[in-house]
This record gives structure tokens, C-alpha cells and sequence, in this order.
């Protein structure tokens, strides 16, 4: 069996084939009989393809290393980039630790914002109290105006008792003074009721009704007769005449002198009706020493017409 011997390029140790004259890698000059018959041409032709093969290599290593270098850039670009975020992200965290730190306290604020609301609540107690006592003291004031109203009423009530029964007194009066004088000499009450009333008098009245608004009563009232024909006082003032069992008397009165309603003057008229409660006799003629009466006056205009106020009247003698 034939044995190949294999032969090293003694600069490079490189390969040898059979025939090479040259290394094929690093062009050296092969010693010995293993370059026999190979020719110069040859080894250059090999050794040019091997150095093409070897650029080739080189040039795919160096487009490699250039790959590997530009990923290596962009891989640089990004941890510079990360790293400029965690500078910013700390830069930020450092600012919110400030802003925290300067913040003002939330309980506190949340306290002073109870104050206020603790202020305000005390005081709309404060003003509840006092309305609940301005309600008290109407509900007083209202109840002792009701209470005044009452006792008013009742007291007015009181007075128009008593001057009926003032009157049903003096009418009882006239009956016995007429009884008495009937016992003398024949007379009868109409005669007696028609006795002159001539002469001034002294002249008490006492309220018996009033339905004006807001009504004011009259405290005096002035009355004198001329003659048994005529009245004159300052409220009544015109002819008389007896009718009916009594004097009677009616006219206008003054605008000054009506009644006011709810404080605005209206128009009215005045009714006198009165007839001898006492008399005497002067010269053979019954004369009168005492009248007993009625005084009204009655609105006729605006919107309290038809509304009035009366009065009983005495009269006696001066």
C-alpha cells in the first residue's frame, strides 16, 4: 500500500499537496520532493484563489465586526437614553419630594376648613336662638294683644250693659214720674214725652255700637235748643220735630267733623232722636228739665258706607 506523506509549509504551517512548489497561503518556497512537477503558474493560480478565499473571509468578518459595531452604537444610544429617563425620573422624584415636603399639612387644612365650618354652624345657631326669640316674644306680644282685644271687648261689652241699663233706668224714671204725675192731673205719655225741651243742658254719652274701621269714638257732645224747633251744638246742628214720641233731628255734617275709615275722610250724616225724661211745670205748660236720647252718624261714602257709630245721650238742665 502506497503511504501519502503530508507535508507543512515550514512558515506558516500550512498544508502542503503533493506537487505544490509554493505555499498556497503565504507564498513561500516549498523545499523537497513534494514540489516536483508542479509548475509556478500553478501555485500562483492556487494561491491567488486562496487569498480571495481569504479576503472573502475577511470581508464578511469585517461586515460582521461592522454589524456588530453599529448595533453596539444604537445599543449605546438606548442605555444613554435610559439613562437620561432615570436622571429625569430622579430629577422629578427629587422635585416632588421638595414639593411634598413644602406642602402645606392636609390634616391642617382639613382642620382650618373645619373651623370655618364649626364658625358658620355656631353662627346659624346663633341667629336660630334669636329668631326662636323674636318667635317667642311675638307669640307674647301676639297673645297680650289677643288679651287686650278680649278685655277691650269685654269692658265695651260692659259699658253698653250699663248704659242700657242706664236708659231702661231713666225710662223706669219717666214711667214713675209720669204715674206720679197722671195721679195729679190727667196726662198722657206722649204729652208727657213733648214737654219743651228749651235751654241748654249739660250732656253725657256713653258708646252703644260702632261697626266703622279702625273706629274712634266721640268723648263730648254739645247740645242746646233755641226754641222747640231748632238744635245747636258742635255736631248737630238743624230743625227738630216731634214724631213717633220723640224729637227727632238729621243732617249732614261737616267734612272736618266725619268719621275717618281706616284713616281716609269720608262723608256723613247725623240722626238725633230724644224726648223729655223729666219735666216740670212753668205757667200752666210742661217744660223739660232732663232729655234722653239716641245720637248717631253713619258714613255714606267710600268703602265704609253704611257703616256707623251711636251713642246714648242725657241731657239735663243747666
Amino acid at each position: 500500500m502506497t503511504q501519502t506523506v503530508v507535508q507543512q509549509c515550514p512558515a506558516c504551517a500550512e498544508t502542503l499537496q503533493p506537487g505544490d512548489q509554493y505555499c498556497g497561503y503565504c507564498g513561500v518556497a516549498v523545499p523537497g520532493p513534494i514540489g516536483v512537477g508542479r509548475p509556478a503558474e500553478d501555485h500562483l493560480r492556487r494561491r491567488t484563489g486562496r487569498r480571495v478565499l481569504a479576503g472573502l473571509a475577511a470581508f464578511v468578518v469585517a461586515a460582521g465586526i461592522s454589524g456588530l459595531v453599529v448595533a453596539f452604537i444604537d445599543a449605546r444610544r438606548d442605555v444613554d437614553d435610559e439613562r437620561k429617563r432615570v436622571v429625569a425620573a430622579q430629577s422629578r422624584i427629587v422635585e416632588l419630594t421638595k414639593d411634598l415636603q413644602s406642602a402645606a399639612d392636609p390634616d391642617a387644612q382639613l382642620q382650618v376648613q373645619l373651623a370655618f365650618v364649626q364658625a358658620d354652624l355656631t353662627e346659624a345657631e346663633a341667629q336660630l336662638s334669636l329668631a326662636q326669640a323674636g318667635l317667642a316674644q311675638a307669640q307674647t306680644e301676639l297673645a297680650a294683644e289677643r288679651d287686650g282685644r278680649a278685655a277691650d271687648a269685654a269692658a265695651a261689652a260692659t259699658a253698653n250693659a250699663e248704659a242700657v241699663a242706664a236708659v231702661q233706668a231713666q225710662l223706669d224714671a219717666v214711667q214713675a214720674q209720669l204715674g206720679t204725675l197722671q195721679a195729679v192731673f190727667p196726662i198722657d205719655e206722649n204729652t208727657f214725652r213733648a214737654a219743651a225741651p228749651t235751654g241748654d243742658y249739660v250732656v253725657t254719652i256713653q258708646p252703644l255700637q260702632c261697626t266703622i274701621v279702625d273706629c274712634l269714638e266721640l268723648t263730648t257732645l254739645a247740645l242746646s235748643f233755641p226754641d222747640a224747633t231748632k238744635v245747636s251744638g258742635n255736631r248737630a246742628n238743624g230743625v227738630i220735630s216731634f214724631v213717633d214720641g220723640s224729637y227727632v233731628s238729621s243732617g249732614a255734617l261737616p267734612t272736618e267733623q266725619s268719621p275717618l275709615c281706616s284713616g281716609v275722610e269720608t262723608t256723613a250724616t247725623f240722626a238725633l232722636s230724644f224726648h223729655a225724661s223729666r219735666v216740670a211745670i212753668a205757667d200752666g205748660l210742661l217744660i223739660a228739665t232732663q232729655l234722653i236720647g239716641v245720637y248717631r252718624e253713619t258714613v255714606d261714602s267710600g268703602v265704609c258706607a253704611g257703616q256707623f257709630r251711636s251713642y246714648s245721650v242725657s241731657m239735663v238742665k243747666q
